[in-house]
């Protein structure tokens, strides 16, 4: 037989030619099965929601799901779902919307003749009927409003269930009429939501339960829907019209930003043992500004989100340690111009009385209470009963009285009080002073403190204002660009358009003034700073760390899109 075998191996090129296909073949055949063996099996760790509505989108989570391709599909009881209808497929993650015939079925994804481990879904349209009893699992629904219009600041009411017997955190938002949210969207998508949220800050949540809640229409608002978002899920949209009888308020020209804050300490002198706490201002949330996603924080904070910061906690530092801080930041930015109708607006109303408490009250920041802020105020808008006119007055006294001047370090820490005596004052002190003088004619107003961005994407300190309109909602103010500081901006007619206007080159990192409270009962607070944001707290430490240098840099932006 081998030598049959051996004789046509070496006479006949046709056999020898088999033999070397029979030889590939079987290399071939065996590399593949070695390759098949070697390939891990797809794992399904996690579903969300394990709970679904028809046509709602699901997310798996897992590993080794690979890529889209003929030979990847996921089977839902007896469908087939084929890699490329799903709306997302990679790695560790496959986002697919459920198809309309599928109730209770078990889940598996299939990868290159592999099969994962199964999970149950269920339609909860098919659950018992004490699942709905027990509010688990179940988005808030709402089933109609006392109202289908209100104008900005007006509190409606929306009734409903599975609203939540307290807020704990849940939503309200108010979207344009092209803007329908998706039911998976959660609480933690709350930086990226684009719409008007009803805001604690402003007061708007007036009450809250189970079935009824009632909320003020918030700043930013427009026509098209509300929807709430607890940690269920999202709502259905319930549709909305703004009255605006006052004027308008457009947004355009959406910059997104990528922004660098960085801080460096040296120069330390302590003993053992010690503590220092930084708190790194992060941009908060605003009509104009949202969808603010943090990239990096190097290195890890102790708290990433603490009254408005990250929190740093730094122990037992020896003498001479460098510290530095670097935070990473996407953000959209958008220009604001509104419009008023003086004759529309209304005289002595307060539908948010929280709101005029609040943001008319005097501080040490804002001393709208001082004998010389009174009088001041009082002969700028003598017997004017208009709030919008009284702060154009306002606005114009400051514009046409004080001359402009670079801020300096050495300013830290002077009274705003002294500006206006001294008729010389920066964007710190303009802002301040022209919020000082509003509340003290009993018109809401907040400072706000951040960077501005110049042609070569160079940043500054900057300061400006806002002021609150009854029916309308918050109204910018620059004064610091009205008078070039701390560049010319290029505005035509800048001293008007920046009563009323703003452009998308501001970055805000605070909105009024933020106030902390100390982690350490008797240590050293660095406070009072004339920097980026208007702060109760910026360094603490134990007494045992008696001498270091701080250098916080200005934020920088490094991309635009």
């Amino acid at each position: 037989m081998s030598s049959n075998f051996s004789r046509l191996f070496r006479k006949s090129p046709l056999f020898r030619f088999f033999m070397l296909i029979f030889t590939l073949a079987v290399i071939g055949g065996g590399f593949s099965f070695f390759i098949s063996l070697i390939k891990k099996k797809p794992v399904i760790t996690e579903i969300k929601p394990e709970l679904f509505t028809r046509g709602q989108e699901i997310t798996i989570y897992g590993e080794h799901f690979g890529e889209p391709s003929d030979f990847t599909w996921i089977k839902i009881g007896d469908q087939k779902l084929a890699s490329a209808t799903c709306r997302q497929w990679n790695n560790s993650s496959i986002s697919f919307t459920v198809p309309e015939a599928s109730h209770e079925k078990l889940l598996s994804v299939h990868v290159n003749g592999k099969s994962s481990n199964l999970k149950f879904l269920a339609d909860t349209d098919m659950l018992p009927a004490y699942h709905h009893k027990k509010n688990v699992f179940l988005q808030p629904q709402i089933e109609s409003s006392n109202t289908d219009a209100a104008e900005i600041g007006k509190i409606i009411s929306l009734y409903g269930k599975n609203f939540g017997t307290a807020r704990n955190g849940a939503l309200v938002v108010f979207t344009a009429a092209n803007e329908i949210l998706n039911k998976t969207v959660k609480l933690s998508d709350h930086p990226s939501i684009n719409g008007a949220i009803c805001s604690p800050v402003n007061f708007d949540y007036d009450y809250w339960s189970d079935r009824e809640l009632r909320i003020r229409v918030p700043d930013g608002a427009s026509s098209g829907n509300i929807f709430i978002i607890t940690d269920q899920g999202t709502s259905n949209p319930y549709p909305f019209k703004l009255k605006n009888r006052v004027g308008s308020k457009i947004y355009t020209d959406k910059r997104s930003y990528q922004v660098v804050e960085e801080i460096e300490i040296s120069n330390i002198v302590a003993s053992k043992p010690n503590t220092f706490f930084i708190r790194m201002p992060i941009p908060p949330i605003t009509g104009v500004q949202n969808n603010i996603s943090i990239l990096s924080i190097k290195p890890k904070p102790f708290v990433e989100n603490f009254q408005d910061s990250t929190l740093h906690r730094f122990s037992d530092l020896e003498e001479g340690t460098n510290i530095r801080i670097r935070q990473e930041y996407m953000l959209d930015r958008y220009k604001v111009e509104t419009k008023i109708n003086p004759a529309a607006v209304r005289i002595n109303a307060k539908m948010n009385e929280p709101l005029y408490a609040a943001y008319t009250a005097s501080d040490t920041f804002i001393p709208a209470n001082d004998e010389v802020i009174q009088k001041q105020s009082q002969s700028i808008v003598k017997n004017e009963r208009n709030p919008y006119l009284k702060a154009k007055k306002i606005y114009t006294f400051l514009l046409n009285n004080i001359k402009p001047k670079q801020g300096n370090p050495e300013d830290a820490g002077k009274p705003i009080i002294a500006a206006l005596e001294s008729k010389l004052a920066d964007a710190y002190d303009m802002s301040l002073l022209f919020c000082a003088l509003t509340r003290a004619a009993g018109i809401p107003s907040v400072p706000t403190a951040g960077i501005v961005i110049d042609s070569n994407k160079n940043t500054y300190l900057h300061w400006w204002a806002e002021f609150y309109l009854e029916g309308f909602g918050w109204i910018p103010v620059d004064l610091g660009l009205a008078c070039n500081m701390p560049f010319d901006s290029g505005v035509q007619d800048k001293k008007n358009w920046y009563f009323g206007n703003i452009d998308a080159f501001h970055i805000a990192f605070s909105r009024g003034i933020q106030r902390q409270t100390p982690m350490i009962s008797n240590g050293r607070i660095v406070s009072g700073k004339r920097s980026y944001a208007l702060r109760t707290i910026w360094e603490e430490t134990t007494p045992s760390i008696s001498a270091y240098t701080s250098l916080w840099r200005t934020p920088k932006v490094i991309a635009v899109y």
